[in-house]
């Protein structure tokens, strides 16, 4: 049972699969328990690595870091190049994902521009 939400910034497709249906996929082959296994070690990384940001990181770093997370996971799966990417967010999106306030957020981008 998850114990939080999901949303998507843009229109998705979302299937949700119950549990009960994955046991006898997962005890007859063995490499999609493993891959669904180290998935969920990834996520549980991801996640550790957001609550240290959030209490370690600058606003700046914090934004650094979402970025480059964005762009390494679009790049995983053939959408990112170059050092460019799409990222359909609003500055509200980034505040509300980063827990800074979208004056702040618009401040930091604000000094990313002038540094460039």
């Amino acid at each position: 049972m998850m114990d939080h939400s999901l949303c998507t910034l843009i229109e998705a497709d979302v299937a949700v699969i119950p549990h009960e249906s994955m046991r006898d996929p997962t005890a007859r082959c063995p490499g999609i328990a493993a891959t669904l296994w180290r998935d969920t070690l990834i996520d549980s990384a991801t996640f550790r690595e957001w609550m240290v940001g959030m209490g370690r990181r600058s606003a700046f770093q914090r934004v650094a870091y979402l970025f480059c997370e964005a762009h390494l996971k679009l790049q995983g799966v053939g959408l990112a190049g170059s050092f460019r990417c799409p990222l359909q967010v609003t500055q509200v999106d980034l505040s509300d994902a980063l827990g800074l306030s979208n004056v702040h957020v618009n401040r930091v981008l604000q000094s990313c521009v002038a540094r460039a």
